[in-house]
């Protein structure tokens, strides 16, 4: 069988991916050395059993089920969970030597699921950021406007040189409750001030190719071809948090680009004494009138309800915090480059 030829069996078995293949009547053909590496067997110990006899009987139920949707409908994809790692498998059916088996793919996107989360998250914050900032500028200059008419009201009221000062009453304590309520509302906007404020990060000299190869090696995209060029490396002050915030917005957002698969290219250079992230994505590009907009707040290319239209504000905050810049450049129905760069405090091969 070509599968069990030594050739086929080594280049699949080098795959991180778990690669198998299954009986109409759910026996496993074929299974590759990550699969073994999963249940902590040696894969022909798998040839010839089902799910049944080697997963617990919920999983096996939703992994059996995949398999009648894959003969049903030719192919079919579905997420599952062994030893609390998240999976994506995709299933196929295949013709071979005249006989019908399902041929599977299942690939661990736990990292994936988990820097998905972090990085909504961070979008939220930073939307509520700026709502918040919008808000400190309206409640300040209504705070404003009641202080001032306290003021008046107090100065009218104050007794003229030489008579004494009378006593208003509830007035008097009215002024009093005013004067807490001013106090509390600034301290109200000194908490949402510090709330839109950007986290202080702690930044240190990083080799960037070194901090780009290791976030790219995270990157794992079922339908997405995933290429690193890394050119002459440089040292850069940075937070190596925020790079990886970064990287991840524009990986993320290039996916979001690319529905039906495609290339994502990652690639580092120097430029006029600047670092250089460029990630590019053969996705469905950007309208014209919409390159120059896009690293504006609330701008977006995605469906209504899909995008919050920050990811590139948020990079561009980040990276102008950085001394950096950022740029666009796209083509629709063919590409979407966008360009970091970060000022170099050094290239790793200056001694200097």
């Amino acid at each position: 069988m070509p599968w069990q030829s030594p050739v086929a069996r080594s280049i699949v078995d080098a795959i991180p991916s778990l690669v198998y293949i299954k009986e109409f009547d759910g026996t496993f053909a074929y299974v590759n050395r990550a699969v073994g590496d999963l249940f902590g067997v040696e894969p022909a110990d798998i040839i010839g059993r089902t799910v049944m006899d080697i997963l617990d009987p919920h999983d096996a139920e939703v992994a059996t089920f995949g398999d009648e949707q894959a003969m049903q409908y030719g192919k079919y994809e579905f997420e599952f969970t062994i030893n609390d790692r998240l999976f994506l498998d995709q299933k196929s059916v295949l013709s071979s030597e005249g006989r019908m088996r399902i041929v599977g793919i299942a690939t661990d996107i736990t990292e994936l699921r988990l820097m998905e989360r972090e990085i909504q998250d961070m979008r939220r914050i930073d939307s509520l950021g700026k709502l918040a900032q919008g808000v400190i500028h309206d409640f300040r200059h209504i705070t404003s406007i009641i202080r001032g008419h306290v003021r008046f009201i107090e100065r009218d009221l104050a007794p003229d040189d030489g008579e004494e000062r009378r006593s208003y009453g509830r007035l008097e304590e009215s002024f009093s409750a005013i004067r807490a309520a001013l106090a509390e509302g600034d301290e109200m906007i000194d908490g949402l001030m510090d709330f839109s404020r950007m986290r202080k990060e702690v930044t240190s000299a990083l080799s960037f190719n070194q901090v780009i190869r290791e976030l790219t090696s995270l990157l794992r995209f079922p339908t997405i071809e995933v290429t690193l060029d890394l050119g002459e490396d440089t040292t850069v002050r940075a937070s190596r948090e925020q790079l990886r915030q970064v990287l991840m917005n524009l990986a993320f957002n290039a996916r979001d680009a690319m529905p039906q698969g495609g290339r994502l290219r990652i690639s580092t250079f120097v430029r006029d004494n600047m670092a250089c992230l460029a990630v590019r994505d053969t996705g469905h590009g950007i309208p014209a009138d919409l390159v120059g907009e896009v690293l504006k707040p609330y701008v977006t290319t995605k469906p209504r309800g899909q995008g919050t239209g920050l990811g590139l504000p948020t990079v561009c905050a980040i990276v102008e915090k950085a001394g950096g810049d950022v740029s666009v450049a796209s083509e629709e129905g063919v590409y979407t480059e966008v360009t970091v760069a970060l000022p170099v405090i050094r290239s790793v091969r200056d001694p200097k």
